[in-house]
């Protein structure tokens, strides 16, 4: 029994890796807490090799380009809060009195939403693009284990 045992769990980790592809073509996408970051080829990428990548498929393209917008808008009010930040004459002893420091706050908190729907958009079009390009990368295989009891026996189906 425990030879049979250790058997199959052998055959799962072999057959899982055996059955995998390279991830060559894919574009991986790894979330933290500091931020999105996207990976292809085993190297970190930035949004402008995103943008070439994406141009291969044109349903990620078009979402990509619907993504530029939120983009803009961010970093025209995040950089305008930036500005306003600078040009108050911010003072340690009335921190709220300054009109431009009040500004520059109520532009940087009215950014992040526009930055929060670029992600987002970003990696729908990086997971449309990962989608059409099909059998060409990483094809993760699905193994489904069921353990079957019945009045004879015990018994384990594997569903690859």
């Amino acid at each position: 029994m425990i030879k049979a045992i250790l058997f199959i769990s052998i055959f799962t980790l072999l057959s899982h890796s055996l059955l995998a592809q390279s991830g060559a073509d894919t574009i991986g996408i790894r979330s933290t807490w500091l931020g999105t970051y996207y990976k292809y080829d085993g190297r970190n990428i930035g949004y402008h090799k995103i943008h070439k990548l994406l141009a291969a498929e044109p349903d990620a393209l078009k979402i990509w380009k619907r993504a530029q917008t939120p983009k803009y808008v961010c970093l025209s009010l995040c950089y305008t809060g930036f500005v306003c930040f600078v040009a108050s004459d911010y003072s340690f002893h009335r921190p709220y009195g300054n009109a431009l420091f009040i500004a520059g706050t109520g532009l940087v908190i009215a950014s992040i939403p526009f930055s929060v729907s670029f992600t987002h958009q970003v990696k729908k079009a990086v997971k449309v693009y990962n989608k059409n390009i099909g059998g060409v990368g990483y094809n993760e295989t699905k193994v489904d284990f069921n353990l079957c009891f019945t009045g004879n026996g015990v018994g384990l189906i594997f569903k690859f």
